[in-house]
């Protein structure tokens, strides 16, 4: 999945930063309300996950089932408390699947490794269906109908290039809203690429082997995590808030040692660290977001409203959240 650059280029996040001015220069997607109010209270966050192998000889990556399953059940907690940390009332925190509506080839392969073996079952899916569904989502029809909808629209969208023109479909957000009594949806999406231990080694030493002859590769093998994030209003039917973020690295370098997906070969496993311990990935990912009852700063105005998106222009050492919505 190499056009996760470009994805996060089209969609916005931090334009950039002015070392002369101390100016923190950025645009997101975000609802023209958060400008004079903020509608978010209770978040309800629905997340999917795909974590990708990549092949060798050119051939098309393979999803390991069992990393994603680890990776979105590791990520929820983390993800529940990022938006904690901002004052907001998570009242529903549960991962929806792995492998939703994948709109890459038309086929591909899925891994499922075996804790015992370290070998996996593997099996080729050439549907668009989910790979996997978690029984709290699966087990309510209403629910699942929702999520599942909502799911195949974003990656439809995502799919044509039109991610940033995407808008939740009400009655998936009332469905939504009506079980977990939340104001506010999030569907998270989080992907990744990861290579063998073996793999890493490898390429490790071809580099060392370049080296000694004073050559530097430029194709050497990176991993990366990403997650989406896509906010929903329950009541307006509206986005009201639309972010990403990434990062090279292991994306199952944080995974907690407690990861219920535990059947990972032992070594390829996560480092064990805990969220206080983490990189703060998630806090990054919804950085910009104001903090409860809080409003965006007032050097930010709306630049496209047919996207709904927002730009700020932010002096260094200003309070993002300094203005808040009781005041105004």
């Amino acid at each position: 999945m190499k056009t996760h650059g470009l994805f996060l280029m089209g969609i916005m996040l931090l334009a950039g930063q002015g070392c002369a001015t101390q100016q923190k220069l950025f645009t997101v997607r975000g609802s023209e309300d958060l400008l004079h109010t903020n509608p978010i209270k209770k978040i309800a966050i629905i997340a999917e996950a795909k974590l990708m192998r990549p092949r060798m000889g050119g051939k098309t990556s393979a999803l390991s089932l069992t990393e994603s399953k680890l990776l979105v059940e590791d990520s929820i907690p983390k993800l529940k408390q990022a938006f904690e940390a901002k004052g907001y009332e998570v009242v529903f925190a549960e991962p929806a699947g792995v492998g939703f509506y994948w709109y890459g080839p038309g086929e591909y392969w899925v891994y499922n490794y075996d804790a015992k073996t370290g070998e996996p079952d593997k099996w080729l899916v050439t549907r668009q269906d989910a790979v996997f569904e978690y029984p709290v989502v699966l087990g309510n029809a209403s629910l699942h109908t929702a999520v599942t909808a909502e799911f195949d629209g974003i990656y439809d969208a995502y799919s044509v290039g039109r991610l940033l023109a995407y808008e939740p479909q009400p009655k998936n957000l009332a469905a939504i809203a009506a079980v977990t009594k939340a104001d506010t949806v999030c569907f998270a999406r989080l992907w990744g690429d990861r290579y063998s231990a073996g793999r890493k080694a490898g390429d490790m030493a071809l580099s060392l082997a370049a080296a000694l002859f004073g050559v530097v590769r430029t194709n050497t093998l990176r991993e990366e995590r990403t997650v989406h994030i896509l906010c929903g209003d329950a009541g307006s039917g509206k986005i009201v808030w639309q972010q990403a973020h990434a990062e090279n690295g292991d994306p199952l370098a944080h995974v907690s040692a407690s990861g219920s997906a535990g059947d990972v070969p032992a070594a390829d496993a996560g480092s064990g660290a805990e969220f206080d311990q983490d990189d703060n990935f998630f806090r990054k990912a919804i950085a910009e977001l104001p903090e409860v009852s809080h409003i965006l700063a007032s050097d930010c105005s709306v630049v496209d409203r047919v996207r709904s998106l927002i730009s700020c222009d932010q002096q260094s050492g200003e309070d993002f959240v300094a203005v808040t919505a009781d005041t105004m």
